[in-house]
């Protein structure tokens, strides 16, 4: 289709879909994310929804997995989507997310 076209069309449940080329995939396929991460030394908070369809919530912890830091750890936040905004996320959840990024329980306005 790409060849085709030239670009992917990618539809999203939440989002307009995307026309992205072919290049774009070659070059996210063409990296090595394990060895970039390791490079990182600082520490990695590796975040992702739970229900994200987009990003598995298995790549948050592949990520700490590939770091180096001990102190690298993974925060997988309930009812989130890809944007973090799902309707079933609850205000428990987003006070976590908040709490532990900046210290705030002020409420979050992602919607």
């Amino acid at each position: 289709i790409a060849k085709k076209n030239g670009y992917y069309e990618v539809t999203y449940d939440w989002r307009d879909s995307l026309k992205q080329s072919p290049a774009y995939y070659e070059c996210a396929m063409a990296i090595d994310y394990a060895k970039e991460v390791a490079n990182i030394k600082a520490p990695i908070l590796a975040i992702n929804g739970k229900e994200d369809t987009v990003v598995t919530p298995e790549t948050a912890q592949e990520i700490v997995d590939a770091s180096t830091n001990p102190d690298s750890q993974v925060l997988l936040l309930d009812g989130a989507d890809h944007t973090f905004c799902s309707p079933a996320m609850t205000p428990f959840s987003e006070r976590s997310f908040r709490t532990r990024l900046i210290g705030s329980t002020a409420p979050c306005n992602l919607r």
